[in-house]
């Protein structure tokens, strides 16, 4: 071998490990085309220069490579932040975002979805739910928004709330009973009271604890004075039918839970609103309209209550005693039944009124042209 293939060789060995490491070399006297070697054109008419790192491609060039700039104007373009966090809610857009539970409304998500029983979700103002409408009434635990539930009433008795004597329940609505709760002694028989301390019934007495006392003791009456079964308009209608109560005590008496019965299983309702009957006052108790009534009842029948015009009955009870009862008839002594015509008591007293002969047609005439004296002292002679 020569000295100048070895030096030929020696050149290409070079080369080759210039090229690995990403460098450009050209061999001396590259312009010479006689000396043989890279650089120069040689006798083979093959080119033996070499650049390195044409084989680079797109991408290579430092200027092809996007800058922090361009990334930051390409996020910006987007809408995203740089670093991936959320845009800002804004609270009453009605759009639910980032840290809010809900806006404006609650959609599909009810108080049954947050472990409640019952009631309504709300949206407050700050994006969050509101659920001091949601309950879980029936569970036997009073929550913050429940008065009672079952028997938890709060530890809460009838004297606790103000009152003398009675025993506090809860209604399946977890509000408090007060039904069976009584002040003694302020006048109004109410609650589980029998009577009003002090007062006298016949051969009774009422105790210190409102309860009636006495060998032969029955409690102090309600009296039935007067019924009218058959309406002007519509005899055979229920629309247009009353009947009226008394009070011959001596203080106010409470309705509210009583109940009134007839003859029949439809005939039985209860007073469930907050009645109060005056002493010496009187209670009008119909069903209809107060046009088709000719006066504004102290309380609405339900509908499927039907005074019967040629006989029926009328009871009242209260705390599950009997106050008073009649059974009238258009036969005998009992005056006959009138359209639009009330009988009424001639005696305000519950030992007069079983009688037919106790009984008159009434007179007065009121509302459409019908006769009577709903809520007033009778006009019998």
């Amino acid at each position: 071998m020569s000295s100048n293939d070895v030096s030929r060789a020696m050149c290409l060995a070079l080369m080759y490990l210039c090229a690995c490491t990403g460098d450009s070399i050209e061999a001396d006297g590259g312009s010479d085309s006689s000396s043989g070697v890279p650089g120069s054109s040689g006798s083979d008419g093959r080119d033996d220069a070499v650049t390195v790192g044409a084989t680079q491609g797109p991408g290579s060039n430092p200027q092809d490579e996007p800058t922090d700039t361009d990334a930051s104007a390409s996020s910006d373009a987007s809408g995203s932040s740089s670093d991936g966090e959320q845009p800002l809610a804004v609270c009453g857009d009605g759009v639910v975002q980032h840290g809010e539970a809900c806006d404006r409304s609650v959609g599909d998500v009810t108080c049954a979805d947050l472990g409640w029983l019952h009631g309504t979700l709300l949206c407050n103002d700050a994006c969050e739910f509101d659920e001091s409408h949601c309950s879980k009434c029936g569970d036997g635990h009073a929550d913050t928004n429940e008065a009672c539930d079952g028997d938890d009433v709060r530890g809460e008795t009838c004297a606790s709330l103000g009152f003398n004597v009675g025993t506090l329940s809860c209604l399946a609505s977890c509000e408090l009973e007060l039904t069976h709760c009584s002040t003694c002694g302020d006048g109004v028989v109410n609650g589980d009271e029998t009577c009003e301390a002090g007062e006298f019934v016949g051969d009774c007495k009422c105790s210190d604890t409102c309860q009636l006392s006495g060998s032969e003791c029955a409690p102090p009456s309600l009296v039935i004075t007067e019924f009218f079964p058959a309406p002007l308009a519509d005899p055979d209608a229920a629309e247009g039918q009353w009947f009226e109560l008394y009070n011959p005590t001596r203080g106010d008496r409470v309705l509210t839970g009583c109940v009134v019965s007839g003859d029949i299983a439809s005939d039985s309702f209860e007073i469930d609103s907050y009645v109060v009957i005056p002493e010496g006052g009187y209670a009008t108790i119909g069903s209809g309209s107060a046009h088709e009534l000719g006066f504004v009842p102290d309380f609405l029948m339900p509908s499927t209550v039907d005074l019967r015009a040629d006989a029926d009955s009328i009871t009242i009870a209260c705390h599950d005693v009997v106050l008073d009862a009649v059974q009238y008839r258009s036969d005998g002594a009992w005056p006959a039944a009138q359209p639009g015509v009330a009988r009424a008591t001639r005696k305000l007293g519950a030992d007069g009124n079983d009688e037919g002969d106790a009984w008159c047609l009434s007179s007065h005439v009121y509302g459409l042209g019908q006769t009577g004296t709903p809520g007033a002292p009778n006009d019998c002679p």
